[in-house]
């Protein structure tokens, strides 16, 4: 209980650096190509793993903070359901048609600077 407390106080540093990470993707979603270097391209994947990977750890950390009271907030049913549909594409590839719903990402940004 004590470390929801603390995991509270310190949510306004925490958004900020989510807004970051999210400034951060959205460059790297606009070096994407189809024309891309080989090593470009495996390195933006690269990146895009390690961004969904963070937005993975952003939703355990606001699940345990927020607890069931979480999924009251839309912009928080949001987030779950882009880091899902980065999940099922990594999961299943470009194959599952979700490679689009990467651009919803930058939504994040204006649900984080309102």
């Amino acid at each position: 209980l004590e470390f929801r407390r603390v995991l509270f106080r310190s949510m306004e540093r925490f958004q900020q650096m989510i807004l970051f990470v999210i400034t951060l993707n959205i460059f790297t979603l606009a070096t994407e190509g189809y024309d891309n270097p080989p090593e470009l391209a495996l390195f933006v994947r690269n990146l895009d793993y390690t961004f969904v990977a963070f937005y993975c750890l952003e939703i355990c950390l606001k699940l345990f903070a927020y607890g069931i009271s979480f999924f009251n907030d839309v912009w928080n049913l949001f987030d779950f359901a882009v880091v899902a549909f980065a999940l099922t594409e990594i999961t299943y590839g470009s194959a599952s048609g979700l490679t689009a719903v990467r651009v919803i990402r930058v939504v994040r940004v204006v649900r984080t600077v309102r």
